[in-house]
């Protein structure tokens, strides 16, 4: 993918169920695109189970039915370096990491939506040795563009503008309809408008999902809001994704060397194959490849 940002990860998600004990033989799954909706329709005895958006998983921790269910799952940015140039800066897209307040993020998204640290990976997911995977792979480079700094943020963008050419950066941010993405999409604008002022303008697009995932997959966007859960308990399920030629790497991202050490992990094991995907994660988080947002949703 382009120059991923990974903002929040989805370690866990709040969720509302109703009957305990019951037996299953079939599942009606309803989707609703606003939390609230979906709310009053859990109380109205019309669904079963619901995920929760910000206020109400403040306000319902004591309800009965409220679970809290992990989940290994990151939210990014990604920017299409293959149609835009003026994305290509390695310092620009440094400074946009470190001018998004990741902890503010989560607080305004929910309880426990978790702030991205210093991985693509979602904590949570393996661990090597007895300690997680992330704190592994975490490197104070990876962690210094990844960490707000409003100030630093400043000094690295407008490094950026001048080696791309530009007085100012413009772009639309594409994300889906649904109301967790709207409020994602529209704090990323609020930061980086409020840290670089007329430096930046960035223009929230929300549009349904399936119209979304048909613009990325054309290639027809300049940022857009992305989000990976892993299919299993391996960070290659997620960081293969970032390899020159993948099918996800919408926007084209390539390095050689992240390439070469994805491809060794998947001929070897155990703590060796571990320790190849941390160096890998540090060369996406550093170059970049990536600033996660890593969340933790409810379900």
């Amino acid at each position: 993918m382009d120059w991923l940002q990974p903002l929040l990860e989805a370690g866990q998600e709040q969720v509302l169920l109703g009957q305990e004990g019951c037996q299953l033989t079939q599942i009606n799954y309803s989707v609703q695109k606003s939390p609230s909706t979906a709310y009053n329709l859990y109380q109205a005895g019309k669904l079963d189970g619901t995920i929760l958006d910000a206020q109400a998983s403040k306000q319902l921790t004591k309800s009965k039915g409220y679970t809290i269910r992990k989940v290994a799952n990151t939210q990014y940015l990604q920017f299409n370096l293959k149609k835009y140039s003026k994305f290509k800066s390695t310092n620009l897209r440094r400074g946009i990491s470190m001018a998004i307040n990741r902890s503010s993020l989560s607080k305004t998204l929910g309880a426990t939506y978790k702030a991205a640290t210093t991985t693509l990976t979602s904590s949570g997911l393996t661990t090597v040795n007895g300690e997680d995977f992330t704190k592994l792979a975490a490197s104070s480079e990876a962690k210094k563009y990844t960490s707000y700094n409003k100030q630093l943020a400043k000094q690295y963008f407008e490094t950026g503008l001048k080696e791309e050419g530009l007085s100012k950066l413009s772009f639309t941010l594409l994300a889906s309809d649904y109301d967790t993405s709207k409020k994602l999409a529209e704090f990323v604008q609020s930061q980086l408008e409020t840290a670089f002022g007329d430096k930046i303008t960035v223009k929230v697009q929300s549009i349904p999902s399936k119209t979304n995932l048909n613009r990325v997959l054309a290639g027809n966007f300049e940022c857009t809001l992305s989000g990976w859960i892993a299919d299993y308990a391996d960070p290659i399920s997620f960081l293969d994704c970032e390899t020159t030629g993948n099918s996800y790497n919408y926007g084209s991202w390539s390095n050689k060397e992240y390439d070469k050490l994805i491809a060794a992990s998947k001929t070897s094991s155990g703590e060796a194959h571990m320790k190849l995907l941390a160096k890998a994660e540090n060369i996406l988080m550093v170059n970049p490849g990536g600033n996660s947002f890593n969340s933790s949703q409810q379900d």
